[in-house]
């Protein structure tokens, strides 16, 4: 049985970000763990523009290639791994 897909993903695409080195930190001790397939997705190497497709996403209409192939990245993955940092004044 192939052993279920874990993708962390890195939201942030500011310069000087702290996210890549976090998800490296995570996508270790997941594989130390042995249990998931771990694949790591960093959000600024797929440079998708934001908002710009008509439909809301929860209705699967899709009209540009990009957002469509990013569709492909996601489609099969079982646990996923989001870490957020808020920043609060």
């Amino acid at each position: 049985m192939a052993k279920p897909v874990l993708r962390v993903i890195i939201g942030s695409t500011r310069p000087g970000r702290t996210g890549p080195s976090i998800a490296d930190w995570i996508a270790e001790r997941a594989r130390e763990h042995g249990g998931f397939d771990v694949q790591v997705t960093d959000l600024a190497e797929l440079n998708l523009p934001l908002l710009d497709e008509p439909n809301h996403p929860q209705l699967r209409q899709y009209t540009k290639q990009h957002t469509k192939q990013a569709r492909y990245r996601r489609k099969g993955l079982t646990p996923t791994c989001f870490r957020f940092r808020f920043r609060f004044s």
